[in-house]
């Protein structure tokens, strides 16, 4: 009986659902994901090449991010944001991202070629750099 009053509520029900504009293309996804706890909600782009995407992630973490297409992907978290290159390797992190400290970190080709706060510690003796005020 609950279900017949369910159903008699215009709820839909479903594991995805897929909305369609006038002439057929995708404009939202929502995917409710399987039991990894991946789940989104997707908008896209009226070319489909532009999207933004909300979800969760197995650990619990929500996230968004917005999908440029060939330009990169900025994903913004609780932990941190992240800006990838066209290609998906790493460009920017701001925030916990790599490891359990703040921190911004810049790449070049995927890997990192700049950092701050610097991992580096100063030798035994040496004071730490210190930046110059202009």
């Amino acid at each position: 009986m609950a279900t017949k009053a369910r159903r008699a509520s215009g709820d839909i029900e479903g594991s995805r659902i897929i909305l369609r504009d006038a002439a057929g293309k995708i404009r939202i996804l929502l995917d409710a994901g399987s039991e990894n706890g991946f789940a989104s909600i997707n908008f896209f782009s009226q070319s489909g090449a532009e999207s933004i995407e909300i979800g969760t992630q197995p650990g619990g973490a929500v996230v968004m991010s917005f999908n440029h297409g060939v330009h990169g992907m900025l994903t913004v978290s609780a932990t941190g944001i992240t800006l990838r290159s066209a290609d998906g390797r790493l460009g920017v992190t701001l925030g916990r991202i790599v490891d359990d400290s703040d921190s911004l970190i810049v790449y070049r080709d995927g890997r990192p070629v700049w950092r701050s706060p610097s991992k580096e510690k100063p030798k035994a003796g040496q004071k730490p750099r210190r930046r110059r005020k202009p």
